[in-house]
């Protein structure tokens, strides 16, 4: 119990120390790669300071895999280096037993990363870019009160094209809504003009289309009244995947598919969030018997070996990513192949090696 303790208490020092030091060289990268554009815009100290913090959680997300990876190497290293681990053995303790503690963590870690994803690391994103369009661009989003060329799919898998829409007087022109049924087209209403009233909109000078089998049936209606959606939907900004919560993409995703729709790059994004939390986890894998091996390899070895691992493990999930982009792989499998496969030669590599 004593000697997990230790163990559990060298990792969790080493990985936030290792942690503190990425964050802070990833941000000085980026804020030296930008500081021009900083300073033409006269961007005060505090508010570079907001913009930061909101980008922690994307970089965190990112180089977390990374993190852990590198406080195991760091903290076995350490005992094997004060030959810590020979003594273990001479007391005919596997130095498995030093990496089950830390292989508990990475399971509990797959929860906690999935979660991290999913609901702390899209908003973070929204208001970073959100960010960017205000202070970079002169862009004030979310504060327009007319909009055009407007494309909506609401909850009820209904294409909605709005022309104009003035959001303080609450009117459209041009509306033409879009239903479907199994990937079919079963009506489609034109409407000059759209004003909303109580829970509705009144829609005026409609041309309304029905569609079944090879049928097709037009009307014309003065008026009509319409559940279309509120117009805090029309004015709400658009969001991109990465930027959307687990139940607002997967919503997303059914709507889309619901028109008859691809939503292929919105998918593949959903299932990488939950194989990404599973990378800490697999790079034990990896980082385990050259940690317990750092003293006959060198220390050098061992932190670059780390480092090569993580560079090559991200390049193949970004390479099987667009591969399911581009409809070579179904989404699931180019999000989880990267996964399986790194599972598979770092539980082979553990076998060879008998920690």
């Amino acid at each position: 119990m004593i000697l997990r303790r230790y163990v559990l208490r060298e990792f969790f020092t080493a990985s936030l120390y290792s942690g503190f030091a990425f964050v802070f060289i990833y941000h000085i990268t980026h804020l030296f790669e930008r500081i021009g554009k900083y300073i033409d815009r006269k961007i005060p100290i505090y508010k570079l300071l907001v913009f930061y913090l909101y980008f922690t959680p994307q970089v965190l997300s990112l180089i977390l895999p990374l993190i852990f990876m590198l406080g195991l190497f760091f903290s076995l290293g350490k005992l094997s280096r004060n030959n810590e681990i020979l003594a273990v053995r001479s007391l005919g303790i596997s130095p498995a037993v030093l990496v089950k503690p830390i292989v508990f963590i990475g399971v509990i870690t797959i929860f906690l990363f999935a979660c991290f994803n999913q609901f702390l690391v899209p908003p973070s994103n929204f208001k970073m870019r959100k960010w960017e369009q205000e202070n970079l661009y002169g862009v004030k989003r979310g504060k327009k009160r007319y909009f055009h060329h407007l494309e909506v799919l609401d909850e009820k898998g209904r294409m909605i094209t709005v022309g104009f829409y003035d959001a303080k007087k609450r009117v459209m022109r041009d509306v033409e809504v879009t239903r479907y049924k199994e990937g079919r087209i079963t009506e489609n209403l034109y409407a000059k003009r759209g004003v909303y009233k109580g829970k509705l909109w009144k829609l005026t000078e409609v041309w309304r289309r029905k569609f079944h089998k090879e049928q097709e049936k037009l009307e014309h209606l003065d008026s009509l009244y319409l559940d279309l959606p509120p117009p805090l939907y029309f004015e709400r900004e658009k969001r991109k995947p990465d930027e959307m919560a687990f139940f607002e993409l997967y919503s997303h995703i059914k709507r889309v598919e619901s028109t008859g729709g691809v939503a292929t790059g919105e998918k593949i994004e959903l299932y990488m969030r939950f194989s990404y939390a599973f990378i800490p986890l697999i790079l034990i894998f990896y980082g385990a018997p050259l940690a317990v091996s750092v003293k006959k390899r060198g220390f050098g070895f061992g932190f670059g070996w780390t480092l090569f691992i993580s560079f090559i493990y991200w390049g193949t999930l970004e390479t099987f990513r667009a591969m399911g982009v581009k409809g070579s792989l179904p989404p699931a499998l180019s999000a989880w192949i990267p996964n399986i496969m790194f599972f598979l030669v770092g539980l082979f590599i553990n076998l060879w090696r008998r920690i």
